[in-house]
């Protein structure tokens, strides 16, 4: 797997955003979405200068830093960074679940901008590289608990007990569409056949259908992202500062 940037030696002096991994299972994907209008090259940058700064932080409602905001890989634009060794796990990613899965965030403005195809196309590489080095299967979880019994496998932050219980809405349906290559327009139909998603959740309570499951899931996701809007992610728009090197200015 080709990297086009290595930024760890920025990032491990500030020891909070890592610390020691236990063993790798799964991969957990995530998108940038800093709100702005970027492309996924800036979208790129501007994590990338997030990740570096020693300013990596956001603040809870009392106004206390709450450090947030780090990935093992980003990738946008067409490019490939490394942010912190797979070794390690990035902390204020998703919780407990860096612990057993490698953190990809993946150049995205916001939930509606389509994601681009040569950046999905990376995520495919980097997932059979993943998956033939720690002999993991590919393949989207449903969803892994607090216990992280659920791996191996892929899920998106949103599939993860930590991301559902901070509203996380990505990387989202339009990744998953692009990335599976689901035909989600046959979903929909199927949906509709079978007498819409109410109906569907009536006789299937149990969960015992995997489409059907999928197509709930997907349903229940699509009403957050509504609710939402521009989905914010963990770290704030910022571009990049050439006064010095890893800094960011925030907009």
């Amino acid at each position: 797997m080709k990297i086009d940037d290595d930024i760890w030696s920025a990032v491990r002096e500030d020891e909070w955003k890592w610390q020691p991994r236990r063993d790798v299972v799964g991969i957990i994907w995530h998108a940038t979405r800093s709100g702005q209008p970027y492309d996924a090259a800036m979208e790129y940058i501007s994590t990338l200068n997030w990740f570096r700064s020693p300013n990596n932080m956001v603040r809870d409602d009392a106004g206390r830093p709450w450090y947030g905001g780090m990935a093992n890989y980003v990738i946008g634009g067409g490019k490939v960074c490394l942010a912190v060794p797979e070794e390690y796990a990035p902390r204020y990613s998703a919780g407990v679940h860096d612990f057993r899965a490698i953190s990809v965030e993946v150049g995205q403005a916001s939930y509606s901008v389509p994601y681009e195809p040569r950046d999905i196309e990376l995520c495919h590489e980097l997932a059979a590289d993943l998956s033939a080095r720690y002999g993991f299967k590919l393949g989207r979880i449903p969803f892994v608990s607090e216990n992280n019994n659920e791996w191996p496998g892929e899920v998106g932050h949103e599939d993860t007990a930590q991301g559902k219980s901070y509203g996380k809405s990505d990387p989202g349906r339009l990744f998953w569409e692009a990335y599976a290559e689901v035909d989600m327009a046959l979903l929909d139909e199927v949906v509709a056949a079978l007498g819409g998603i109410e109906a569907i959740r009536a006789w299937n309570k149990d969960g015992n259908s995997l489409l059907v499951g999928y197509a709930v899931e997907q349903a229940d996701q699509d009403e957050l992202e509504r609710k939402v809007g521009i989905a914010p992610h963990d770290h704030p728009a910022t571009v990049p500062d050439h006064t010095h090197e890893g800094g960011a200015v925030k907009r």
